[in-house]
């Protein structure tokens, strides 16, 4: 039996603690969850070509999970790193309800 999907995703910066809230979206994109961020127009999506990415408006990949779960059913909850520009940056993907315990906790885990 398949685990239903998070209602809500964190995205944590591993550097400072950052927190970016992405919501469930009500529709699936390609048979799968999609999340979009709180307070801008950000995705995390399911494609064909790249597996889990974080899309910006124009649909351009700009995160990527570290792992190799590219066909998990939902976006996997593991580290993940961005590229915009001249900046990366890694992150840890957490389900909201996995995220009860203190942020310092979980940011910086390695």
């Amino acid at each position: 039996m398949a685990k239903e999907p998070p209602d809500t995703l964190l995205l944590v910066r591993r550097l400072d603690g950052l927190i970016y809230r992405f919501e469930r979206e009500p529709q699936e994109w390609n048979r799968r969850p999609s999340y979009r961020r709180s307070d801008l127009p950000l995705w995390i999506r399911w494609t064909d070509a790249d597996g889990w990415v974080v899309l910006d408006e124009a649909g351009t990949p700009n995160g990527w999970p570290l792992s190799d779960a590219r066909d998990s059913p939902q976006p996997p909850q593991t580290g993940w790193r961005s590229h915009k520009g001249a900046k990366s940056y890694l992150y840890d993907l957490r389900s909201a309800e996995a995220s009860r315990v203190p942020i310092a906790s979980y940011v910086n885990p390695l």
